[in-house]
């Protein structure tokens, strides 16, 4: 922890910010929150970090007062040590915790999930930046314009064919009807009783319809040599009617629930209880904010809890695939797990943006930079493409489409370079 101590030279020692490097072990950084916010007392115009300020100072000519000075300005340092020292949880914690605060001020600082992963968030390394031309030649074709149904085959396989975990985990939050959490479950497993068809077929017989983005069935992960390999994957829904439907589903088809494993929940940045509205099962367009669409639904009090918190509860160390779509509350979700991030223990993760629920306040920027500084790049996902969005981002974007976007571990090397190439060939 860093304390600035501002003064001229005491005595031939230096200043106090020195002697108290020396006397301590010790630097103490300028930041721009005061000592009360060490106390919970946070200022939310603040930009999110503490600071300690210790004035130093020594105008006397005479050796006593310099002497007398340079004595007071040890005790306040010798203090401000103690202080930190006291408080070393917080502020070992607060650049992670206050950052997310910055991005989103409506989260409560004493909310967020405690990171215990400072010191990799400390040693960060970034991704690369585009030239303002390749800036300027993504932002012309308007990708968050055409990002709303998207499919990357290639990158997925890519994906699971390099999975490092002996038994993949895969979790899907807000979960909705099961096509997408299903098709995971085959692709990393490569178990082709997971079927699409079969799957569709089910929801047919009982009238289930109305898909974003419409059946689909991508038998070219049929390519992938069927050498069938555990996996374990979380549905994650809050719906009552819906989860229902995917219970009733799993049991009909006959998959296996130790592998395919339904949590009726909510997901979001803190944890507690919510009224979640319950309307026909399967409808994809309800989340914390749908009060007004569905102003006579009847409610269901479902329990909310953390990305991280869920993560840790079920010892899960690595997540191979997390698609988080809920209808708004997507960054919520995000920073819920921070943690989670900073550690790199998620290997691949989209998301959806648009104008909806909480987006409509949000911003994406601060999150892409966020995510940068934790070693994910982060892509408009299209059809059979990508382009990029970590490093080289523009004002256009600020134009919310329903979007999709997918981020990758700079650290997972094959799935990064193909999705490096994709977006490379976007701007050719």
């Amino acid at each position: 922890m860093y304390v600035q101590c501002v003064g001229p030279t005491v005595a031939g020692q230096g200043t106090g910010r020195e002697i108290f490097r020396r006397s301590t072990g010790y630097i103490l950084e300028y930041n721009t929150y005061n000592i009360r916010n060490i106390m919970g007392k946070v200022n939310p115009r603040t930009r999110g970090r503490i600071s300690a300020f210790v004035s130093c100072t020594s105008n006397s000519k005479s050796f006593q007062a310099r002497h007398r000075k340079f004595l007071i300005c040890t005790l306040i340092a010798l203090v401000a040590f103690l202080l930190f020292s006291i408080y070393l949880p917080t502020v070992s914690f607060i650049n992670l915790e206050s950052k997310c605060h910055e991005i989103d001020r409506t989260i409560p600082l004493s909310s967020l999930p405690k990171s215990n992963t400072q010191a990799v968030y400390k040693t960060r390394t970034y991704g690369r930046k585009c030239t303002s031309h390749e800036i300027d030649m993504i932002a012309q074709k308007s990708p968050h314009l055409d990002s709303s149904c998207p499919r990357i085959t290639a990158v997925m396989k890519t994906l699971a064919e390099n999975s490092p975990s002996s038994i993949p985990v895969v979790i899907s939050v807000g979960c909705n009807k099961g096509d997408d959490f299903i098709t995971s479950l085959r692709l990393f497993s490569k178990n082709y009783t997971y079927s699409l068809e079969t799957w569709y077929d089910w929801m047919n017989s009982k009238n289930v319809s109305d898909y974003a983005c419409g059946q689909h069935n991508d038998m070219s992960f049929d390519t992938i040599p069927n050498n069938t390999k555990s996996v374990i994957g979380y549905c994650i829904e809050p719906m009552e009617s819906t989860i229902n439907m995917l219970s009733s589903a799993l049991h009909d088809v006959g998959y296996d629930t130790r592998e395919a494993r339904l949590i009726q929940a909510a997901v979001s940045n803190y944890p507690g209880t919510f009224p979640f509205p319950n309307v026909i099962m399967g409808r994809e367009n309800v989340g914390f904010h749908s009060e007004k669409k569905y102003p006579n639904a009847t409610t269901t009090t479902v329990q909310v809890i953390t990305l991280e918190t869920f993560v840790q509860q079920e010892n899960v160390t690595m997540i191979d695939y997390l698609s988080i779509d809920s209808e708004g509350h997507d960054m919520q979700v995000i920073l819920g797990g921070i943690d989670l991030f900073a550690s790199q223990s998620v290997r691949f993760f989209e998301f959806e943006h648009h104008a909806d629920g909480r987006w409509g306040t949000s911003g994406l920027r601060d999150l892409i930079e966020l995510l940068d500084s934790m070693g994910y790049d982060c892509y408009w996902s299209l059809w059979h493409s990508l382009a990029r969005i970590t490093g080289c981002w523009s004002d256009k974007y600020l134009e919310k489409m329903w979007s999709n976007i997918v981020c990758i571990n700079r650290g997972d090397e094959k799935t990064h370079a193909m999705m490096e190439s994709m977006a490379n060939r976007f701007i050719k």
